[in-house]
């Protein structure tokens, strides 16, 4: 009989899990599809092929689960992606190549995601947020590494990786600007 409890219990979790998960990646697929302020409870529901109840029991809202959403894909953007290039002793040319090339083909392959970080910012005038907070943290611990095979000065540091990351920014927020000048879908390229 304690077997059954520990099983019953046990699927329960794995359970509330997976619907959690699906639900969440139901979420990341209607913000690409219908962007972030057009999603609503009932398309994720639909999604996630689980009842409007379901998200409210898991997340209490929509605000909450797409706050969720954005902190789950925040942190695999910059914990997970970016705390492997960061943990190198050294950057060179080729890391940097890489690194900014990585997260290029993230910000074409999710571009609502990659908008929606950045919502408060551009529509709110609002810098505090986790994006931004993430993203400063970020240029300060690329400047660090950068700065150790660099002879550039710090300001000019800074402003390269500005420049860098804005030409990187901006072809990932909207690849479809740069189709006829450069004969070629980048959301479609390898």
């Amino acid at each position: 009989i304690l077997n059954k409890c520990f099983n019953h219990l046990f699927m329960n979790q794995n359970q509330k899990t997976n619907n959690k998960q699906k639900i969440l990646n139901a979420a990341i697929e209607c913000i690409e599809q219908y962007g972030l302020e057009k999603v609503t409870v009932r398309n994720v529901a639909q999604a996630a092929k689980v009842n409007i109840a379901a998200i409210n029991y898991y997340f209490g809202s929509k605000d909450k689960l797409l706050h969720e959403v954005l902190r789950q894909t925040l942190h695999e953007a910059f914990i997970n992606n970016i705390h492997d290039y960061l943990q190198k002793n050294d950057i060179g040319k080729n890391d940097l190549a890489d690194f900014f090339a990585h997260n290029l083909e993230g910000m074409i392959n999710y571009p609502h995601i990659v908008k929606a970080h950045f919502h408060d910012a551009y529509i709110d005038n609002n810098y505090k947020g986790m994006a931004m907070s993430r993203l400063h943290i970020f240029l300060e611990s690329m400047q660090s590494k950068i700065k150790r095979v660099s002879k550039e000065k710090d300001e000019a540091l800074q402003f390269s990786l500005i420049q860098i990351f804005s030409a990187v920014f901006m072809i990932g927020l909207f690849p479809s600007l740069y189709q006829k000048f450069l004969s070629l879908d980048l959301k479609n390229e390898q």
